[in-house]
């Protein structure tokens, strides 16, 4: 099976109302926690890419690394003395989905290799569909950029 077979299948388990699920339970707490686990969670998304995606892969990922690094720094941002235009549900959103990730015990455990990981990505696309307007208007605000691939 190849690899983004397996991620498929991994994901499948993940649903949009599981999803939801967990941004409802989403705390202020939790936001934080993403600003205080920034390096570790960059550090975990570069091993995840390295270690376990081959070389065409990986470069399909740029997106997933970009989202993800653009996600933490949305979070950050609403907590600055400046704060964007993005209603909490987003931050919460955005905070569940980077911590979905950093969490190896998830749906699918990390350390099976390569499916482990399906289900986080599977997470990611959902949070990210969901509040793509927010996301959108972050970036306007924010005058970061995204490739439109990854938009």
């Amino acid at each position: 099976m190849k690899e983004e077979e397996k991620f498929k299948k991994a994901g499948e388990k993940v649903s949009k109302k599981y999803v939801e699920e967990v941004i409802s339970e989403t705390k202020m707490d939790d936001a934080k926690k993403v600003i205080e686990l920034e390096d570790e969670i960059l550090e975990k998304v570069n091993n995840f890419v390295k270690e376990h995606l081959s070389e065409d892969l990986s470069q399909k990922f740029t997106c997933f690394i970009l989202r993800i690094k653009m996600l933490i720094k949305m979070v950050k941002d609403f907590f600055s003395d400046n704060p964007p235009p993005v209603p909490w549900y987003s931050i919460a959103a955005a905070s569940a989905a980077i911590l979905y990730f950093f969490n190896p015990f998830d749906i699918v455990p990390d350390i099976i290799p390569v499916i482990g990981y399906g289900d986080d990505l599977i997470f990611l696309k959902i949070v990210w569909g969901s509040v793509s307007k927010d996301i959108d208007e972050y970036i306007k605000w924010s005058d970061n950029k995204l490739p439109k691939e990854c938009i």
